[in-house]
């Protein structure tokens, strides 16, 4: 037994290391800045951005970038601004790819 391991145990490794090379197991990181699109609209008399989720982002994350001027008096208000704007969406299952409407706040 102790044979059979120490004979498939290199052979094992190196397909470990052919998958890494090859198919990898992280997310390639990106140079390129994040694309948002610059789409506002005024919706239910909220004004919000339309934009597409990246790899890291968060609701949360999104909205500071986006009013970096606003400052934050409830996280709640934030979420259910952006489940207000975005119906069927739960704040914290975002999918990377899509795109969602983001509210824009003034002071």
């Amino acid at each position: 037994m102790k044979k059979l391991v120490a004979l498939l145990s290199p052979f094992f490794i190196l397909y470990i290391i052919y998958f890494d090379l090859k198919v990898g197991t992280l997310p390639i990181a990106e140079s390129a800045a994040k694309t948002q699109e610059d789409v506002i609209t005024q919706t239910a008399s909220t004004p919000s951005k339309l934009i597409k989720i990246q790899p890291g982002d968060t609701v949360l994350s999104i909205i500071e970038t986006i009013n970096p001027n606003y400052r934050i008096s409830s996280i709640d208000t934030l979420i259910n601004d952006f489940e207000a704007l975005n119906p069927n969406v739960k704040a914290d299952l975002l999918q990377i790819g899509k795109t969602y409407y983001f509210p824009l706040y003034t002071n």
